[in-house]
């Protein structure tokens, strides 16, 4: 399978993460508000660190708009932000890596993670897509 830079990168995430060299844990998501469009939709966040840089894999339920823009559907978005230093240097959106590496991310970072209701409540959810 041919990936692309994004793609590698998430996917060395992955496996950092199996391996316990990262540790995910819960954020509130409220450091990344003026980073973050639409940061009101945050519904969970979850940060990293290694090698300076901070991950931070973020889940957000936004409305999406048919044509008609009367009628609208929540759909949950996820992508993942990444600081050196402090400063914002790359937005992995999750339209540019194949929906199979992300969604393996996410449940290696649920899986690590400590679990709270609320996380296997969404993997749960996940689970039935």
């Amino acid at each position: 399978m041919n990936m692309n830079k994004k793609e590698e990168l998430i996917y060395k995430l992955t496996e950092l993460t199996n391996s316990d060299t990262i540790q995910w844990k819960s954020s509130s998501g409220a450091e990344l508000q003026a980073y973050v469009p639409n940061s009101f939709a945050i519904i969970r966040a979850f940060r990293a660190e290694h090698f300076g840089s901070q991950f931070y894999l973020v889940e957000q339920k936004l409305p999406e708009y048919f044509a008609d823009l009367e009628s609208y559907y929540e759909s949950i978005r996820r992508d993942v932000y990444i600081f050196s230093q402090g400063i914002l240097e790359m937005v992995i959106n999750q339209e540019e890596i194949s929906e199979i590496i992300m969604s393996n991310f996410i449940q290696t970072v649920l899986e690590k993670n400590n679990n709270s209701f609320l996380d296997l409540f969404f993997s749960k959810v996940n689970e039935q897509k």
